[in-house]
């Protein structure tokens, strides 16, 4: 994810030497997923400035305060590969929904059949679902999950 670092950041760094200055950024800004990193400042000059050229400053930063993360997309739903695959009387399928809601998981034939569905109620973030698969010939099916209208399919193999 990215990190968001609601912070505001006082810069300083004297360009002139004749009129130093100290510049405020207090809109929050995006910081690396690291404990270090830099900022960097691009100083046009103004026709005003006694200090007649572009500059570039840098400053080196060490996270060592709380920050929260954010996601990207936050409608977005994963789900992964079952575990095992293939399956032989149980698998285990872990997924991600942005916040509490319910999730349905259905297990099709590969021609359509449904053969297994089922509703559960899940919090945000990432949870998993253990399925009984003793009841499915070997073979190959097609799982899926569908939460708020979204919907992933994969496919899993049955061995016995």
């Amino acid at each position: 994810g990215t990190i968001v670092a609601n912070i505001s950041e006082t810069f300083s760094k004297t360009i002139d030497p004749l009129s130093p200055e100290s510049h405020i950024f207090s809109t929050p800004y995006t910081v690396p997923d690291d404990s270090i990193y830099y900022i960097t400042v691009f100083i046009d000059k103004q026709a005003k400035d006694n200090y007649q050229q572009d500059d570039t400053i840098q400053t080196k930063r060490i996270t060592d305060y709380k920050v929260g993360i954010e996601s990207i997309n936050p409608s977005k739903i994963s789900m992964e590969q079952n575990i095992p695959n293939p399956a032989n009387t149980n698998t285990i399928i872990k997924y991600n929904i942005p916040e509490s809601g319910e999730v349905t998981f259905r297990i099709h034939s590969m021609n359509g059949q449904l053969l297994h569905n089922k509703t559960v109620q899940s919090e945000g973030g990432t949870n998993t679902i253990e399925i009984n698969t003793s009841t499915l010939s070997a073979g190959i099916y097609m799982y899926s999950m569908e939460y708020k209208g979204q919907r992933i399919v994969k496919r899993m193999s049955i061995k016995r």
